[in-house]
């Protein structure tokens, strides 16, 4: 058992020397080297609900690859009847930052989505949208003081028979 314990002390003591060496030859005491792959292009995506018309930097598609730190400009156009109701891009609303439907990204440095929402807009008079004309109180072709008088008759007519 000790000449096992002395042979390894002694390839301990002849390899120090090799390992200390080499140590000392690729970092400075105190020193550590770091690295890490930045990439060179990121991906945009681009989720859309609703009907409208988008692209980035000109192309249409859900996915897109830029270069890093590039600033794209995304372009929404709503269809004819659709109204854009939010536009987000990682989750921070940008609607307001549109000008002409158009926002250029700031520089991506990471993988982007972006979310744009539409809904249809309805017509006066159609699938329940409002048709009171402003001017004369009219709702749906009976005038608001009409109806109030309609029942107003009736509440009466109750109470006389009661």
């Amino acid at each position: 058992m000790k000449k096992i314990a002395a042979l390894l002390l002694c390839i301990s003591l002849l390899t120090a020397p090799c390992l200390t060496a080499y140590a000392e030859a690729n970092s400075a005491p105190g020193e550590a080297t770091i690295g890490t792959v930045v990439p060179d292009s990121h991906k945009v995506k681009v989720k859309v609900t609703g009907n409208v018309d988008f692209s980035l930097n000109g192309e249409t598609g859900d996915e897109f690859t830029v270069p890093r730190l590039s600033e794209p400009k995304l372009k929404v156009t709503p269809k004819p009847g659709e109204r854009i109701t939010s536009v987000t891009l990682d989750g921070e609303d940008i609607t307001d930052k549109l000008k002409d439907g158009t926002y250029t990204l700031p520089p991506v440095y990471e993988d982007t989505e972006a979310v744009i929402e539409a809904v249809t807009e309805k017509a006066p008079g159609e699938n329940g949208g409002s048709t009171v004309n402003p001017t004369t109180g009219v709702v749906g072709g009976i005038s608001v003081s009409a109806a109030l008088l309609t029942a107003f008759v009736f509440v009466r007519r109750k109470g006389k028979e009661e």
